[in-house]
């Protein structure tokens, strides 16, 4: 969030992009259009290509699920990525309040 609004005003800035003029220079125009348009479109073509070779399958996913229960439930499973043995998964109590049932109204 932060990193990336930094990014696009220092680019806006770089173009030349006066805030609230009627009109903006040629540059600072390309550069809204990209951030806009363009840089939408490279991030979405990138995670698409990210997501074309991800290994995941409904299958595995099945697989990686039901290892997670048996793990919440204190066994150790094989993970189901790349053959690796995993410990049980220690879960700490939940923090929720307790009502001490000796006091009444």
């Amino acid at each position: 969030g932060a990193v990336g609004l930094f990014i696009a005003l220092r680019a806006l800035d770089m173009a030349g992009y006066v805030p609230l003029a009627e009109e903006q220079t040629p540059e600072a125009e390309a550069t809204i259009r990209f951030l806009f348009g363009g840089l939408p479109c490279v991030c979405l073509l990138c995670a698409s290509a990210i997501m074309a070779f991800y290994p995941i399958t409904r299958q595995k996913h099945i697989e990686i699920t039901e290892a997670l229960h048996r793990r919440m439930r204190g066994e150790s499973v094989t993970n189901p990525m790349d053959g690796t043995v995993l410990p049980p998964l220690m879960l700490r109590p939940s923090r929720s309040r307790r009502v001490n049932s000796s006091v009444t109204s």
